[in-house]
């Protein structure tokens, strides 16, 4: 593998994670992307953005799910779904392809 492809596992990786603690009410911890990768000051910037970016996306389909959901079952069938799900979710985060 390239250095470029480990970055990119890398981000996917950080994404990943961070859409799983996000799910569970949890932010991940900030990581130094510049001192994690070796990165300059501005791509480290701009990385930290990407993320963010993508975080806020997630929520927002996340959101959009909810209501549609919301709209088609009633509160107690959506508890139980909710529920069935977490017990679904891997203990060690999302599935590895």
């Amino acid at each position: 593998m390239t250095p470029l492809s480990h970055r990119l596992i890398l981000f996917t990786l950080l994404i990943a994670s961070a859409s799983c603690m996000a799910q569970q009410g949890q932010m991940p911890p900030r990581i130094d992307v510049a001192a994690v990768t070796g990165a300059d000051a501005k791509t480290a910037q701009a990385v930290e953005h990407a993320l963010r970016d993508q975080h806020d996306k997630i929520d927002a389909i996340r959101r959009d799910t909810d209501a549609q959901l919301a709209k088609l079952l009633t509160p107690a069938q959506l508890d139980k779904l909710h529920e069935a799900m977490r017990k679904n979710r891997p203990a060690d985060g999302p599935p590895q392809r």
